[in-house]
């Protein structure tokens, strides 16, 4: 995953996924902030003599979505998913820090925009640059809400993955006072949440609104310690880091504090302080061995090793 802006007002490439069939395909997506602040996501073909360059002729639009008032808040990733289908984060549209959700997306089901969307970009329709699956949970003619929605009531989403059972694990930048990680605990479970914003901030009621199903987080904290904006990352499952293996990497963009998250066969939660920090972290990223690594803003890509490693 490469991320060419932070996650508040710089314009730009934010997100890169590769097909699960990239060897055979060469089709990857991108997702980019364009020069007016709509978020847009393009598909591109590797080029057949140069693993480094897409083709030259190869872009199509996917998915274009609507986001010019506010420089703030474009969300964060795509990702593919273990069931194949393209998953986009999206922020709620942005506003100052004083302002919270002032187009009021997050609960709003007939907007794009704070919301984890679930589409299929390999099946463009004649009216689009892609399809949208059937068991999508708002799927349907006639009734305004819009058909690509997986989950929604986010204010930021700062990356998410999902782990090699298939569940889904997402940090959210808070407003004022908490940073979340969401959680579903099957590959299914996360369809239709509701992860709460603007009526909530983690636990925290905000608003007075309906979130109706509101599913809380995994995981919270407060910012406390200079503590700001969360950077979601990944589960580990490298070889060469067995204390790690199962648990959720995060860390905080201002602090730069790596931890890790361990979630127990009862639903208990655990949060580790690592002790290593990456200044100004934006992402986190794994290859297809389960090695880790981690990205600062100031152009360094870190990979983590054991002690001695």
């Amino acid at each position: 995953m490469v991320r060419y802006s932070d996650s508040e007002t710089e314009r730009g490439l934010f997100s890169i996924a590769f097909t699960p069939d990239y060897a055979t395909s060469r089709l990857f997506y991108v997702a980019y902030s364009q020069n007016d602040g709509d978020i847009r996501v393009d598909e591109l073909k590797r080029a057949s003599t140069d693993p480094t360059r897409a083709t030259r002729f190869g872009q199509r639009k996917v998915i274009e979505i609507e986001h010019s008032q506010y420089a703030t808040h474009h969300g964060g990733q795509l990702q593919f998913g273990p069931d194949g289908f393209l998953y986009l984060s999206t922020g709620d549209g942005g506003g100052d820090g004083s302002l919270i959700d002032p187009l009021r997306t997050g609960q709003n089901l007939n907007s794009l925009l704070g919301k984890l969307l679930r589409i299929d970009p390999r099946r463009p329709t004649s009216t689009r640059g892609y399809s949208v699956p059937t068991s999508n949970p708002f799927f349907g003619p006639g009734d305004g809400r819009r058909d690509e929605i997986w989950a929604y009531g986010l204010r930021n989403p700062w990356r998410f993955s999902f782990d090699p059972f298939g569940r889904l694990w997402l940090g959210e930048v808070g407003a004022k006072s908490r940073e979340e990680v969401n959680f579903s605990s099957s590959p299914t479970r996360g369809r239709g949440f509701n992860f709460g914003w603007s009526c909530y901030e983690g636990t925290l009621r905000i608003r007075s609104c309906t979130a109706s199903g509101h599913d809380p987080p995994l995981y919270q904290y407060s910012h406390a310690g200079a503590s700001c904006s969360i950077t979601g990352g990944y589960v580990s499952r490298d070889p060469n880091l067995p204390s790690l293996s199962g648990r959720y990497l995060h860390g905080d963009y201002c602090t730069g504090a790596l931890h890790a998250l361990r979630r127990t066969s009862t639903g208990s939660v655990t949060n580790t302080t690592l002790g290593l920090v990456v200044p100004r972290l934006t992402t986190f990223g794994q290859d297809s061995a389960g090695r880790l690594y981690a990205a600062s803003r100031f152009g360094t890509v870190y990979q983590l090793r054991a002690a001695g490693g």
